[in-house]
């Protein structure tokens, strides 16, 4: 890497938060009649807006490790999930961050958060006294507990567990597993709900008398709730509608209807397809917004044809040369059995190219 680009970062608090702020839906109004060239060009637009996507999304996945959530390492899901909540909260400074990053380093900065400098301290410390690995990459420094990234050190956090009125120890679970935790009897006896709400904005939960604290994303209250008859807790947005099935989606008209779920986090997620000169098309899980009704192409996995990438966007075959791209090919089996882009050794100067390996 010659040299590092200036970031953005998008915060994955902030892409929660744009990702769970559904809300109750409006009664829908019949769209104006438009003519047969605005319609033309509007769908023109459409296309256009869903490559520009699909070029920032390729650039994502082809830099993802095997371990990061599906929209970060698989193409056509990036686009699904760009065009649902990214383009909610304004998509150009995360479009530009990732088109100027000169390595895999630099994209990850663009999609993740930045990780803890102390927890990166400490795991380089530790790594040279041969301390990781033996706990999962956990360890305790004090009443600290910090867990090291091994395949991403950048994503290494460290928990001050004193602030949960704990102490770090080790955790036996289920067959005997030994791991490192914020350690609090007092605050999780053996009665105590898996979940809970920490004040109105955090989720405390407890597992074999370990504790940890959740925070709720910006503009989210935590509810304590009943999960199937269990006490438990979940972050909700104002004036949220509850899901029936966690993962469902479908179509109203051009709105796509998702339940979003995340951990504790669950709401239902509306999305105005048309507002994008999209349409909402497909069934239950395969519901997405898209080009056409008729979608050119639906559920392919990504493949190398030459060293061009090609997959499903919105509907529609994205393709895109790698090595125009920055990259240094197109590797066939990348993440597995799905195709990437394949970043280069080492990443010369100039716009938009040379893509390294962190």
């Amino acid at each position: 890497m010659n040299r590092r680009a200036k970031q953005a970062p998008v915060a994955v608090a902030w892409m929660l938060a744009v990702a769970l702020g559904g809300g109750c839906r409006s009664t829908p109004v019949d769209p104006p009649a438009v003519t047969p060239a605005a319609a033309h060009a509007d769908a023109t637009a459409a296309r256009a807006s869903v490559t520009e996507v699909a070029r920032t999304c390729a650039r994502i996945t082809s830099c993802g490790r095997m371990h990061d959530p599906t929209r970060l390492r698989d193409p056509s899901a990036c686009v699904d999930w760009w065009l649902q909540f990214v383009a909610v909260a304004g998509e150009r400074p995360l479009h530009d961050c990732v088109h100027n990053a000169r390595s895999c380093a630099d994209v990850d900065a663009c999609t993740k958060p930045p990780g803890d400098e102390r927890a990166r301290a400490a795991c380089r410390t530790a790594g040279r006294g041969g301390h990781i690995g033996r706990e999962n990459g956990s360890f305790c420094d004090g009443k600290l507990l910090v867990t090291c990234n091994d395949d991403d050190p950048a994503q290494s956090s460290v928990v001050d567990c004193a602030t949960m009125n704990a102490t770090c120890g080790e955790s036996r679970g289920a067959g005997g597993l030994v791991t490192r935790a914020c350690l609090a009897p007092s605050v999780c006896p053996p009665d105590a709900p898996e979940a809970r709400c920490d004040g109105t904005r955090a989720i405390l939960t407890c597992n074999d008398g370990a504790v940890a604290r959740v925070a709720c994303p910006a503009g989210f209250r935590c509810d304590d709730m009943r999960d199937e008859g269990r006490a438990s807790a979940s972050c909700a947005p104002p004036e949220d509608v509850r899901c029936a099935t966690a993962g469902g989606r479908t179509c109203e008209d051009d709105t796509l209807v998702d339940c979003v779920a995340h951990g504790h986090f669950r709401a239902v997620g509306i999305t105005d397809c048309r507002a994008r000169g999209l349409v909402c098309a497909g069934t239950g899980e395969g519901s997405r917004c898209a080009v056409s009704r008729d979608a050119a192409c639906n559920g392919r996995a990504p493949r190398c044809e030459g060293n061009t990438l090609v997959f499903c966007a919105a509907g529609m075959e994205a393709r895109m040369p790698c090595t125009e791209a920055g990259f240094a090919g197109c590797d066939a089996d990348a993440h597995g059995s799905d195709a990437a882009c394949a970043p280069s050794p080492t990443a010369p100067a100039g716009n938009d190219a040379g893509v390294s390996r962190p």
